[in-house]
């Protein structure tokens, strides 16, 4: 099967380098025209810098871009709460766990916005794991009391024996 060469004049390719950089899809817009991916984006480096849209955007539809950022900016902090929803009362190292693994669908310092934890202390979660106030008492109590009764010791008349 032969395939004709289609021929575009140069008010058309303007036109639809223009309308990638506006929706900032090249494959989305090549789609919606009918045109290889490949070759718009070989006129988008021919053509270099785009039209400037902000400048000529009337005061609604500037209104409207500021709206539709502000609404995806509320889904993805939806849908970080729909999937956080089951660590709230699980506490801080639960909210650190989940944040670790979802750091790769959402950003961090979002996510910690969102569960109302700060960045640098996930982060310091991070870097020592058993940074929390479990390991702390631990630490100051022991497993068998073994600090404890060097305390007491210490503070004991001489020569008496503790039980």
């Amino acid at each position: 099967m032969i395939m004709e060469k289609r021929e575009y004049d140069a008010s058309f390719k303007r036109m639809a380098i223009d309308l990638t950089y506006a929706r900032g899809s090249v494959k989305e817009v090549a789609l919606e025209l009918g045109i290889d991916p490949g070759r718009l984006s070989k006129w988008r480096q021919k053509e270099g810098t785009p039209v400037r849209f902000a400048e000529g955007l009337t005061e609604e539809q500037k209104e409207i871009k500021r709206l539709q950022k502000e609404l995806k900016e509320a889904q993805l902090e939806r849908d970080i709460l729909k999937k956080a929803i089951s660590i709230f009362w699980k506490g801080r190292r639960a909210v650190f766990g989940f944040i670790k693994e979802h750091r790769n669908q959402y950003p961090v310092e979002k996510m910690c916005s969102v569960l109302k934890v700060g960045v640098s202390g996930f982060y310091y979660w991070l870097k020592h794991p058993r940074a929390n106030g479990r390991s702390r008492r631990r630490n100051w109590w022991g497993t068998s009391g073994r600090y404890m009764p060097r305390a007491r010791a210490a503070t004991a008349a001489p020569g008496s024996v503790l039980s």
